[in-house]
């Protein structure tokens, strides 16, 4: 199809998007997709996405946001060591031979998928995003075939820095050389922080474009951003998935509550393993379950703190965790547990988000519940930069 601009008749970029994960599946890797698809001129690009048969039926209403997309690829592929296992002995089990799939286990999508994106249209650019990186060996393959076409890698995450890559003697070399081979032959290098950006340009001197994840404000059309309906109670949520390596806050925060002196209550929503929560059940936490997108919404208008947990390793101090980037669409102050002095900290440090803890000075975060408490707390106004349509601009821009 065409367009007319400007007395020129122009025609439509096909863009093959390659994601392991996508609708109904929920989270941020699918988000970061659906997002940029919802957002990308339909008059001026046609997208085609090639993604996983085996998709967790998690949230249908996120189908809005792809309306616009020509065709959708539900590759099937060996799925193995899927999980997550009860047994425990099972699950480390089935962790442990996971390491041995090289880039990770998604490498059978990876396999059938780049069969099918030759076999599909003449495309202008291919869109490869990952983890899993399985989904760059697409772009890599095609691009070997087909060299005229624009490969945009879009990493959100780390590859080689990952310690679980170098469990396995020998494997990290593997993993090196390909995330070379990729880096080097892409046309575009997109990272999702500007930690894993500057890493990757010092190891490889090649040009990376920092593109965050974001919000979309529409989502937040009617939000009411800072009103705190219950005066006696602060309201503390987390969203999202509550790992073991980002359990850690909860010793501090309770030792931040009791010196507040205030009435509270902790709501969980996500997956939380009740083995990291059992011994802090005296802290008032209500375990919830995943609920979808608009519900979250609304439940977000009846919290009065927003709660980030990040792990400690130093590896981690380049990680913005999407939720980070959703909590900004509520305008609702935030309080986080993260790398001290990583990018996390430094952005709700400088956007003025709420308070990022820092575990030699408790006292800060202590004052910071209080005044929220008082009401003293102003909502802010969302960075430009994490909202979804400037984000989707910004990709379109370099294709």
């Amino acid at each position: 199809m065409q367009l007319k601009e400007k007395g020129f008749t122009v025609a439509k970029k096909k863009v093959a998007i390659i994601t392991y994960f996508y609708p109904p599946s929920s989270g941020p890797a699918v988000q970061r997709i659906s997002k940029l698809i919802k957002y990308l001129d339909k008059e001026r690009y046609e997208v085609t996405v090639y993604t996983s048969v085996f998709q967790k039926k998690e949230d249908y209403s996120i189908f809005e946001d792809v309306l616009n997309v020509k065709k959708v690829f539900y590759i099937k592929h060996l799925n193995i060591l899927k999980g997550p296992y009860k047994n425990k002995f099972i699950h480390k089990a089935a962790c442990f031979f996971r390491l041995f799939f090289v880039p990770e286990v998604q490498i059978f999508f990876a396999l059938k998928c780049r069969k099918a994106v030759l076999k599909g249209d003449e495309y202008d650019v291919i869109f490869t995003t990952g983890g899993p990186h399985s989904n760059h060996l697409v772009g890599l393959y095609v691009k070997k075939r087909k060299p005229d076409i624009k490969w945009i890698v879009d990493f959100r995450d780390p590859w080689v820095e990952f310690s679980y890559r170098k469990k396995v003697p020998g494997l990290n070399l593997i993993h090196s050389y390909l995330e070379k081979k990729v880096i080097d032959n892409a046309d575009v290098r997109i990272a999702v922080t500007s930690t894993y950006a500057s890493r990757f340009e010092e190891r490889y001197n090649k040009k990376f474009h920092l593109i965050y994840n974001g919000y979309d404000p529409e989502e937040f059309k009617e939000f009411k951003s800072f009103s705190r309906e219950n005066k006696n109670k602060l309201i503390f949520l987390h969203a999202g998935t509550m790992l073991r390596q980002r359990s850690w806050g909860l010793p501090y925060l309770e030792k931040i509550l009791a010196a507040a002196s205030i009435d509270y209550e902790i709501h969980f929503y996500g997956f939380t393993d009740d083995r990291y929560l059992s011994k802090y059940k005296h802290m008032n936490i209500k375990n919830y379950r995943n609920v979808p997108k608009s519900e979250l919404l609304n439940i977000y208008q009846r919290a009065d703190i927003l709660l980030l947990m990040q792990g400690q390793d130093k590896l981690l101090s380049g990680n913005v965790a999407g939720k980070l980037m959703e909590y900004v669409g509520t305008q609702k102050p935030v309080l986080a547990f993260t790398y001290p002095g990583g990018e996390a900290a430094e952005i709700i440090k400088k956007h003025d988000l709420g308070h990022a803890v820092d575990i030699n000075q408790l006292d800060k975060a202590v004052d910071f519940v209080r005044a929220v408490r008082a009401g003293r707390f102003r909502a802010y106004k969302a960075p430009k930069i994490f909202d979804r349509r400037y984000i989707a601009g910004q990709i379109a821009s370099l294709m």
